[in-house]
């Protein structure tokens, strides 16, 4: 893994103040799994071991009394190997005027080998907005059973990856075959070069009250969101060689309002 990142925090004068950041990062996470195939008469001293047919054995093709009754499995062995690669650019940031508004925002993009190999697709920012406004601050509001109101509100879009899919073909093995004498193999996923983020708009609007010296609080949220491209099955041309595929093709919608109140001793 590769981070680079730039931070700014400073104040600008008595009433402004602004925070930054900005960076990109650059990571690999590759998982290279052997699992050796079970070995028979094996010579500890030599390090070697009996040739054995074991596709013979697992179908129980071998002599029984040879074998008794008690017959030990016999592992072929396995192989996997995965190769996931990130590379993400970000920065993020905030400024607030004399302790009563505050802006904020966020943007990244980032790129992946999950995603297809079609260019339109690749290039997908995901960001938010938003703002507070502390009407508790102003000279004007004389509430003196308030101590803090603030009314906030926020809009973005976020994102999320499907790792069981990819723009190349997938395969995957299955149980052993004794027809064949060897692992069956399925395709798990066909090739989808049109792959891309699961994206969630966010909208969120709330207010955050605390009274009598901060012996209560009140924070009232009501947040929709609406998630399209998602990631879900869709009937495709069956001359493909499939009926079906996983495709950004779903959508959601959630609505919520929370009011959670507290009570302070």
């Amino acid at each position: 893994m590769l981070r680079g990142q730039l931070g700014f925090n400073r104040n600008l004068g008595l009433k402004h103040h602004v925070s930054a950041i900005a960076g990109m990062e650059i990571s690999q996470n590759i998982t290279d799994n052997n699992t050796y195939p079970t070995r028979f008469g094996y010579n500890d001293q030599a390090g070697t071991f009996n040739t054995f047919n074991h596709a013979d054995y697992n179908a129980g093709l071998y002599n029984a009394d040879m074998l008794g009754t008690q017959r030990p499995g016999a592992s072929i062995g396995s192989y996997g190997y995965v190769d996931n690669r990130y590379v993400s650019w970000y920065a993020n940031g905030s400024y607030e005027y004399d302790n009563r508004f505050i802006v904020s925002g966020s943007v990244r993009l980032d790129q992946t080998n999950f995603f297809g190999t079609d260019p339109k697709f690749r290039y997908k920012p995901l960001w938010s907005v938003g703002g507070t406004y502390k009407l508790a601050k102003e000279e004007f509001f004389n509430v003196s059973w308030i101590d803090k109101l603030n009314i906030r509100g926020s809009y973005g879009i976020n994102g999320n990856i499907g790792l069981n899919y990819g723009p190349f073909l997938i395969i995957a093995p299955s149980a052993f075959s004794s027809i064949v004498g060897d692992i069956n193999y399925s395709i798990s996923s066909p090739p989808n070069n049109s792959l891309r983020w699961e994206k969630t708009n966010v909208v969120n609007v709330g207010t955050d009250l605390a009274v009598f010296k901060n012996r209560a609080r009140l924070t009232v949220d009501y947040y929709r969101k609406l998630s399209t491209d998602v990631l879900a099955s869709d009937a495709i041309d069956a001359t493909k060689g499939f009926s079906s595929q996983v495709k950004n093709a779903g959508r959601s919608s959630t609505r919520a309002l929370k009011f959670p109140w507290k009570r302070m001793c």
